[in-house]
């Protein structure tokens, strides 16, 4: 299969960390709500779709992992202050949520 892939924009950015300069020409791309980004995405999404559809193992594969990214978590507590803490997600948040109470039994 022989991939024709999309112009992507690069800057002159960069910036200079512990005296090292770095530089960053795709920074642009950093958010996602930029009418660049959503053209980039968009871009690279028609580019891979065709190639990804095709695929035997697709829906095994998304069915597999989906089922490890949502699945429901609860990290090891830890205590602070005479409160315990601890960081869980029932499986279908984007971001953990941070728990306290007074005792392990809570």
């Amino acid at each position: 299969m022989n991939f024709n892939y999309p112009e992507t924009e690069r800057e002159d950015t960069s910036e200079v960390l512990h005296g090292v300069r770095v530089d960053d020409p795709y920074r642009y791309l950093e958010d996602p709500d930029a009418p660049r980004t959503k053209g980039f995405v968009e871009a690279q999404n028609a580019l891979s779709a065709p190639y990804l559809a095709g695929l035997n193992s697709r829906d095994f594969f998304s069915s597999y992992v989906t089922g490890l990214l949502t699945a429901p978590r609860t990290g090891v507590p830890w205590r602070r202050g005479g409160r315990y803490f601890t960081i869980a997600n029932p499986g279908e948040l984007d971001q953990d949520r941070v728990h306290t109470a007074d005792s392990l039994d809570e």
